[in-house]
């Protein structure tokens, strides 16, 4: 056996498209079904096409690449290969493979934000219901939310798969009412996560009513629905590009939101602050 740059034991074997195929999937994966849709570099077999990595450890082996080619593979086996190269890791655990699935698809795939939060919410045992989940396009809000709430700007923060796993109930929250609203910007997402973790399942009827616009009007006077509304329009329209600017939007909706749970049919004329570096403890 030979030692990898990446000092694991590792060995070669062989195996057909269809063995490969059986091997399980890293915990990890991204959205292998959109990935495959979008290769059309696969399409024609090349030679570097045949080798793939894999992790293996007592009782237990998993890929850690190769998985869209595998699945495209199986969609047309007219491109597969008859067989393909394997190159094995020897790892402790499923722990550390893992870990390794990283070096591989954040350094040699250029895995992107949204690959990192789909393979978070895969790995939290999430499966998304909702377009606005399944897209995985709110990394930014699980960022924001996470530093507010948990991390209050400590540098080193955790990677996306802890902080996904923080909020995992919060998500399935949000999967449950989210649909393919385009109303869910980030400071929404963050507003969601931040108070569904203080308050749990309460918050969801404000939030169904933001994304049914269902805020209530009355001359100059607003409901706390309707005044969030206003604060993430104003965002929308504004392009709400830097941190500032979120961070207020957030601290407004925040406090619209403890408003709202105080009296729900509270009519007001203006919004205050909510600080979201102290709300986990207010």
């Amino acid at each position: 056996m030979a030692t990898a740059a990446i000092q694991h034991e590792t060995y070669m074997t062989t195996m057909t498209p269809a063995e490969w195929a059986d091997v399980p999937d890293n915990p990890r994966q991204r959205d292998t079904e959109a990935r495959a849709a979008k290769a059309r570099h696969l399409n024609t077999l090349e030679a570097a096409h045949t080798l793939v990595h894999m992790a293996e450890w007592e009782g237990g082996r998993c890929k850690l690449e190769g998985h869209t080619r595998s699945l495209k593979w199986m969609q047309c086996p007219e491109i597969a290969p008859e067989s393909v190269d394997v190159r094995v890791y020897i790892v402790a655990d499923i722990g550390e493979a893992k870990r390794l699935y990283g070096h591989f698809n954040s350094k040699e795939e250029g895995e992107r934000a949204h690959d990192r939060l789909f393979g978070a919410l895969r790995e939290s045992g999430i499966v998304p219901t909702s377009e606005f989940v399944r897209k995985a396009k709110f990394s930014n809000a699980v960022n924001m939310a996470y530093t507010f709430y948990e991390a209050h700007g400590r540098p080193n923060q955790p990677h996306m798969y802890d902080k996904v796993a923080f909020f995992k109930d919060e998500i399935v929250l949000l999967d449950a009412i989210a649909g393919a609203s385009k109303r869910m910007i980030g400071p929404v997402v963050c507003c969601f996560l931040m108070s569904a973790r203080k308050h749990g399942p309460v918050v969801v009827d404000f939030f169904t009513r933001y994304i049914l616009d269902g805020g209530t009007k009355n001359g100059r006077r607003k409901d706390c629905v309707q005044l969030f509304s206003d604060v993430m329009a104003e965002l929308r329209s504004g392009g709400f590009c830097d941190w500032a600017t979120q961070e207020k939007g957030i601290s407004n909706g925040l406090w619209c939101i403890e408003r709202w749970l105080s009296a729900p049919s509270a009519m007001l004329t203006r919004v205050n602050d909510c600080d979201p570096w102290s709300y986990r403890d207010k």
